[in-house]
């Protein structure tokens, strides 16, 4: 029997240009969750206020500087550190990187 088929460059490609940061989506868009790479308690809080992998996130608003982001996950608005929210891996639908 054959072994797996190769994986398509091109599909790989594609994956990585979606995959980026919370911190980095503009205003007005929106993203699914794939990973949360923090700590154990940081983690339990943002899963509790439903931001966890496979969930839908919106950016609302984003604060001048380096203020917190203004964000919709599901009927949830909660305002995320930007340190915090560059630590939430996300995967665009639309093709914008």
């Amino acid at each position: 029997m054959p072994g797996p088929a190769p994986a398509d460059p091109g599909d790989a490609a594609a994956a990585s240009r979606n995959n980026r940061l919370l911190a980095d989506l503009p205003r007005g868009r929106s993203a699914l969750v794939v990973d949360l790479a923090v700590d154990k308690g940081l983690r339990h809080r943002l899963q509790a206020l439903g931001l966890r992998p496979g969930q839908r996130v919106q950016v609302l608003r984003r604060a001048w500087w380096a203020g917190p982001i203004h964000l919709r996950v599901g009927m949830t608005e909660l305002m995320l550190r930007r340190r915090d929210a560059a630590c939430v891996s996300i995967q665009t639908t639309d093709g914008v990187s």
